[in-house]
């Protein structure tokens, strides 16, 4: 994964198992889990989730799950393509 299509990844308000799977690196029962653990402490704080046909939680519910640091990867980008570098 390159931090371009990490980033696009996560402008999206919105994620889903794959992109789940994709910014964790992981496989598919381990972005259920976190879906699942997210989709709880959602419930557990009296918030609800909207209905969709995909499971879907917040973005920002994911990378403060997952411990990501946004900026980083932002200012990472931001230098590799100073640099000329590609991503």
């Amino acid at each position: 994964m390159n931090n371009n299509d990490f980033l696009k990844i996560i402008c999206k308000p919105w994620l889903d198992i794959d992109d789940i799977k994709y910014i964790a690196n992981c496989g598919d029962s381990s972005a259920r889990r976190i879906i699942e653990d997210i989709r709880s402490s959602v419930v557990e704080s009296g918030k609800k989730l909207p209905p969709s046909k995909k499971i879907i939680v917040p973005t920002k519910l994911v990378l403060d799950y997952l411990s990501i640091d946004v900026n980083f990867i932002v200012e990472t980008t931001r230098l590799l393509e100073e640099k000329g570098y590609v991503s």
